[in-house]
């Protein structure tokens, strides 16, 4: 049985600790904590970009902190609940329109 590579591509992305990915935004403090509740725990939203056409992240990070090039991407959010013994992802909002780069 083959995995999708995109799939494959996109767990690198949340579980992986290279620049642009998931952890290693979170792990920078970057990433905005809000008042949101998940189960009593604590929730953060993580900004990332994406390619429209296949689902496949590309980076995550806040807007003023991406590299240039790949603002040309969908964008999107990861609500993120702070469990005591892992992490859940509870919403995933993705948006419509491509980022606009000047």
């Amino acid at each position: 049985m083959t995995i999708n590579p995109i799939l494959t591509r996109n767990l690198e992305m949340l579980t992986g600790t290279d620049e642009g990915t998931l952890r290693y935004a979170q792990g920078r403090g970057r990433e905005s904590m809000g008042s949101a509740t998940y189960q009593d725990a604590l929730c953060s939203g993580a900004n990332f970009y994406y390619d429209g056409t296949n689902g496949e992240i590309k980076w995550f990070g806040n807007y003023q902190e991406v590299p240039q090039y790949w603002k040309k991407f969908h964008r999107g959010t990861l609500q993120i609940a702070w469990m005591k013994e892992s992490i859940k992802i509870v919403k995933l909002l993705c948006l419509d329109e491509i980022t606009m780069t000047s």
